[in-house]
């Protein structure tokens, strides 16, 4: 949060700021950028943020060193620990993204939304897995609240339940933009920025679905939802390992305009994947809600100007795009049987 803070131009760069935790080299860096020249200012961030980073190296190597033999365990001693460096993981792709991600802007439009991506979120997600002991792309095993593995649905229907998915996250990410809009307008500046941003991409159809949809899917999914959705499930309840899971997926994108639209699809990919047991069918909504909104909403790609770009570009919040969003969420996410705290619940004996 303090990284994500000083992506604010009203956070002033004064001595106070600049000892804060994240905080300092985040300002330190962003004033750089902006050709800022207060050596005093800038040599203290940089001696505080070295300070903290030596202190936090040295507590966790101290907490690595005295837990290694605890990492091949099942026991619940281990649990905390993994879960500690799924965090630490987490955290770090976050930070990777904010301090570094803007240094490829500069470069072509491939290695713009391929590396960051490539480094800060598929590498962070390798090593994790690596670090875990857990096979990456193997199905994970998410567990109920009881302590008993969630039990794989079949494929065909799974998938299914990700196709519809992927609408409804774009949809429903639509509509909260346009109410987000009436509350919280998105400052001009922004909107240029974002735009200078997309503009320039290759408008090859098989390019924007493997640059904009494919690749952010299968690195995000196996990072929030495959890694660290399984180590939360361990700790905390099936509820609470949701809400949290989502939350960083939103803080993930580093922008507060779309925190709420990304909170809702980090809430529907981990419910498709708690229902479904299975990575896949959440990878397939991301990848076909994230390609749709690129082949309709970027300038020059081939559904601009469509009845479909209209809508989604649409500032009214609409209330029949909530309302299929919401048909489709059901459809994607219903079952018979109760899945919100993680514990099958048989149906009553008839008489």
């Amino acid at each position: 949060m303090p990284a994500f803070l000083a992506g604010m131009p009203e956070v002033p760069f004064r001595p106070f700021s600049v000892m804060v935790p994240l905080l300092g080299p985040s300002l330190g860096i962003r004033e750089v950028l902006l050709g800022n020249d207060d050596y005093l200012l800038l040599t203290l961030a940089l001696v505080s943020g070295v300070t903290f980073a030596l202190l936090l190296l040295e507590s966790a190597l101290r907490g690595f060193c005295a837990g290694h033999e605890l990492l091949l365990d099942e026991g619940p001693t281990s649990r905390p620990r993994e879960l500690g460096r799924a965090w630490f993981l987490v955290l770090c792709s976050m930070l990777l993204l904010f301090t570094l991600g803007p240094a490829f802007q500069d470069q072509g439009p491939a290695f713009r939304v391929a590396l960051p991506q490539l480094l800060f979120v598929l590498l962070p997600a390798l090593l994790l897995a690596r670090w875990l002991g857990i096979p990456a792309w193997r199905e994970a095993r998410y567990p109920l609240d009881n302590g008993a593995a969630r039990p794989c649905k079949p494929w065909i229907p799974s998938l299914l339940r990700g196709l519809a998915a992927g609408p409804a996250i774009l949809l429903a990410s639509s509509a909260l933009a346009g109410l987000q809009e009436a509350a919280l307008p998105m400052p001009a500046a922004f909107r240029h920025a974002a735009g200078e941003a997309l503009a320039g991409f290759p408008m090859s159809v098989p390019v924007l679905v493997l640059l904009l949809g494919v690749l952010p899917a299968l690195s995000e999914e196996l990072l929030y939802r495959r890694l660290f959705l399984s180590r939360l499930l361990l700790v905390h309840t099936t509820r609470r390992a949701l809400v949290l899971s989502a939350c960083c997926f939103a803080l993930h994108h580093l922008s507060l305009w779309r925190f709420l639209p990304s909170l809702v699809g980090g809430l529907v990919l981990g419910g498709l994947v708690l229902r479904t047991g299975r990575l896949a069918p959440a990878v397939l909504a991301h990848a076909l809600s994230n390609a749709l909104a690129a082949l309709v909403v970027l300038p020059g790609s081939p559904g601009e100007g469509s009845e479909l770009a209209t809508v989604l570009l649409s500032t009214d919040p609409a209330p029949a795009k909530l309302a299929i969003a919401i048909g489709l969420g059901v459809l994607a996410l219903a079952g018979r049987k109760r899945w919100r705290l993680g514990i099958q619940v048989p149906a009553p004996a008839l008489a």
